[in-house]
């Protein structure tokens, strides 16, 4: 069985716009979503040799994710080319993530999800995450269209 990836989006957002609010982004992994958020991350795997006026490799464990801000987003390239993550821009309420279908647990994650389907992403959804949503909720049924 083949792995499903969903991403989410941590902002302000609901009928008061208050912080902390979760939004499903779509099916996909951890490297999709970096690369979705790509103008405003940058990849530092190399160094400048001031000896030899080259730029040279890092370690591996050296490669870190930068923000716009220069803040360290991603440490190491384990980290950096994993299929899930977290994207962390301030510590608070600016984060986005990636999850495997079997790693949600928690009640905002299977909101979102269900405020997606409500919202009539579903049909852009697969089979087996409509199906996931709706066995997670009893009182939720699919409608052909």
């Amino acid at each position: 069985m083949k792995t499903i990836y969903l991403s989410f989006k941590v902002g302000r957002g609901g009928h008061f716009h208050n912080p902390g609010h979760i939004t499903f982004l779509g099916e996909f992994d951890f490297q999709e979503l970096i690369n979705r958020c790509g103008n405003d991350l940058m990849l530092i795997d190399t160094t400048w040799d001031e000896e030899t006026y080259e730029e040279v490799p890092l370690p591996e464990n050296e490669w870190t994710m930068v923000d716009t801000g220069s803040n360290i987003i991603l440490e190491g390239k384990s980290e950096i080319e994993a299929k899930t993550g977290v994207l962390d821009f301030d510590g608070d309420y600016d984060k986005a993530y990636t999850v495997s279908l079997d790693e949600v647990w928690r009640d905002d994650d299977w909101n979102a999800l269900r405020k997606a389907f409500e919202d009539d992403w579903s049909k852009s959804m697969s089979p087996e995450l409509r199906a996931a949503i709706i066995d997670h909720f009893d009182d939720l049924q699919e409608t052909e269209s």
